[in-house]
């Protein structure tokens, strides 16, 4: 055990197994790159370390081919949902409210009205 507590084992191969054999809570400690910590988060219903990935995730800019800060944001609701955690709900439905009133400004604005 102190070998895997100090040591980079920080592998996408251990990430994989770890969470195919039903362990992603201990995964979840290795994993430092957001996107997958946020999917680690959610698998093992972590929503404070989800929260903080998505938090991550939302300053950086958008890859293409990857999820929007609407999607990472809708699936942290949704989980927060799901386990009854309403404070994280509201608080993402803020953020998808700013998001949203964002978009559609911007879109307006480019329009011309």
């Amino acid at each position: 055990m102190h070998m895997v507590l100090h040591s980079r084992l920080c592998g996408r191969a251990i990430v994989a197994y770890l969470q195919s054999k039903g362990f992603p809570e201990v995964a979840l400690h290795f994993v430092r790159e957001p996107r997958t910590r946020f999917r680690l988060a959610l698998a093992c219903c972590n929503i404070e370390a989800a929260m903080e990935s998505a938090l991550t995730l939302e300053q950086q800019p958008a890859a293409d081919g990857k999820e929007s800060g609407r999607d990472i944001w809708g699936e942290l609701g949704s989980e927060a949902l799901r386990q009854g955690n309403h404070q994280v709900r509201f608080l993402v439905w803020d953020v998808h409210k700013a998001l949203l009133g964002y978009i559609y400004n911007t879109h307006f604005c480019c329009l011309g009205g």
